[in-house]
């Protein structure tokens, strides 16, 4: 049985050590507060982190690219992009650069360089791409130290310790790599004049439509509120409080322990040992629904049990996807309002979320009801009317299947958009396959549901190829380097431990 009881509190000993409550719990939020608040004063970018470490493996790690180290040590990759990112920040923002948050900008811009050189160097590796020794070595000739007046100086490369130059053959063939990759994957589209010709054939063709649209948001609050007679349980209310404390049941049985006992209040309680996000407002979560409880609570019996007691009374150990928590009663379980205006969004939100298909099912008979009109004599607009749907008109367009930007677009009267439709195989061939005046069935585009009638067809006398060339390029450009981005850089390939190490490095532990 529950346990009821005032919430009152006094001095009683407490046998349970209090949570710990520092910076580490939340390190990317304190690293950003502290950048705004603190400055610190370097001598130049880069040169005092590698001063503090002595040999390798001891140089800063901050992340890591498909489980390789992204480590700042001297002559890395990583150290040159801080270098280039510092001038590149300066040039353009000015500013302290002896701050800590430009500090922060500088070596994240360089980190993220760096994840990229190493992604296409792998991507390289494995792909069999390589520089031959003599390009090598005709662009260690052009560097700056080894040419004097104008000419390479054999001198100069004699006097450069050999370590020094097989280090520079290395970065120089990574570099020249790295370009040959993103020339080859970013700029390497070719294409024919018949390929741009195949465009300009099919945008010749232009349709132009009625559409009747149906949008889900409009589903009736009357429609709502038969849902939720119908599931009525899913929808009782309930105000709680928590305390979460992981996995230790003997603990948290002592906490429930002192409050029944009057040792402590609630909210003391929640604050001082909870483990959840609401321990900060004294374990109060406010008013749930049944179906948010049954989403973290892992038992229904536990979830029946808070809706069977009392105001004021405490639960037993409830099992949750957070922990192991003990729950006060701040007021008892209720039904929903259904007068509530707010407590019908709440219900139309879960029906757009878990029960999608109800909605879906309304409009469908909706939609098949306003084809059944238009062949029984009524207009479209007509048809329309009677079932509450919007009728808009489009522009005309041609079969533009993906949205090529360098083909005209589909709009609908006041410049707005159907989302989705020019991309919805089932949308464009129903549009470019239905006969002139013939009313389509209806067709699911996201949150709406549309039926089209074919207004007018034409055929344009010329398309310019000229200007569907010069787009081509810089549209499967924009294509190839979103492919290269999703592979590549996936965040499944990266551990991010940036801000924690640059917060133990610049601002301490």
């Amino acid at each position: 049985m529950p346990a009821k009881k005032s919430d009152q509190s006094n001095n009683g000993a407490k046998n349970i050590a209090p949570k710990t409550s520092n910076w580490t719990s939340r390190p990317g939020l304190y690293v950003f507060s502290v950048i705004i608040l603190v400055i610190i004063v370097v001598s130049f970018i880069g040169g005092p982190l590698l001063g503090q470490f002595a040999s390798p493996g001891e140089y800063p790690v901050f992340g890591r690219y498909r489980g390789e180290p992204i480590e700042f040590a001297p002559g890395s990759f990583f150290q040159q992009a801080l270098r280039d990112a510092d001038q590149q920040m300066a040039m353009q923002f000015g500013g302290d650069r002896q701050g800590l948050q430009y500090q922060y900008q500088v070596y994240r811009q360089a980190f993220e360089r760096t994840i990229l050189h190493m992604a296409v160097l792998m991507e390289s590796r494995r792909g069999g791409l390589s520089v031959s020794r003599n390009r090598v070595t005709e662009q260690l000739a052009m560097l700056p130290r080894f040419r004097e007046d104008g000419q390479f100086s054999s001198a100069a490369l004699d006097r450069t310790p050999q370590t020094e130059i097989l280090s520079l053959r290395q970065t120089i063939e990574e570099q020249l790599i790295y370009d040959e990759f993103l020339r080859d994957v970013l700029q390497g589209f070719v294409y024919s004049t018949e390929e741009a010709q195949f465009f300009a054939d099919q945008a010749r063709l232009e349709r132009r439509f009625d559409v009747a649209r149906l949008a889900f948001d409009t589903f009736p609050a009357d429609n709502v509120r038969s849902f939720a007679d119908t599931n009525a349980d899913l929808f009782r209310t309930v105000e709680v409080s928590s305390i979460t404390i992981g996995v230790d049941q003997t603990a948290l049985e002592e906490i429930r322990r002192q409050y029944v006992d009057e040792e402590s209040s609630f909210e003391e309680l929640a604050r001082e040992f909870s483990l959840d996000r609401f321990a900060q407002d004294g374990g109060r979560r406010g008013s749930l629904y049944s179906y948010e409880l049954e989403q973290f609570i892992l038992s229904q019996s536990d979830v029946e049990a808070l809706f069977s007691a009392d105001t004021g009374d405490v639960s037993g150990i409830i099992d949750t996807q957070d922990g192991l928590a003990v729950f006060r009663i701040d007021r008892a379980g209720e039904p929903a309002d259904l007068s509530d205006d707010d407590v019908i969004a709440d219900l139309r939100a879960y029906i757009e979320q878990f029960e999608r298909a109800v909605i879906e099912d309304f409009f469908f008979d909706e939609a098949e009801r306003f084809v059944a009109l238009t062949r029984n004599g009524l207009s479209f607009e007509e048809a329309a009317q009677t079932v509450s749907a919007r009728v808009q008109e489009t522009n005309f367009f041609p079969l533009n299947f993906g949205s090529l930007p360098f083909l005209p677009q589909l709009e609908l009267t006041g410049g707005s958009r159907l989302p989705g439709a020019m991309s919805d195989e089932v949308f464009l061939r129903t549009a470019f396959s239905l006969q002139q005046d013939e009313i389509s069935e209806p067709v699911l585009l996201n949150d709406d549901l549309v039926v089209l009638r074919l207004a007018e067809q034409r055929e344009r006398d010329r398309v310019d190829l000229e200007e569907i060339s010069e787009f081509m390029p810089f549209y499967f450009q924009q294509l190839q380097a979103g492919s290269f981005e999703r592979v590549l850089l996936d965040p499944a390939h990266i551990e991010d431990n940036f801000n924690q190490t640059f917060q133990r490095l610049f601002i301490g532990p």
